[in-house]
């Protein structure tokens, strides 16, 4: 999988294989010297059943 990434400089986005992650590279817009970042992890999402959502009190207020 592409890894995705900008130049920390002038924000020039970039896609490269993942085997080019930790290499050195040039930006060819502006000539920054940068590390190609590793891929990012997959971030799991939960389901909506797993998320706890706060609810209003039922039955008026109490005191």
């Amino acid at each position: 999988m592409p890894i995705p990434f900008a130049c920390e400089r002038c924000g020039k986005c970039y896609r490269v294989e993942d085997s080019a992650a930790g290499k050195r590279g040039t930006c060819k817009q502006c000539g920054h010297a940068f590390t190609i970042p590793t891929p990012l992890e997959p971030v799991e999402i939960p389901s909506t059943s797993d998320v706890i959502r706060p609810v209003a009190k039922c039955g008026g207020l109490h005191a």
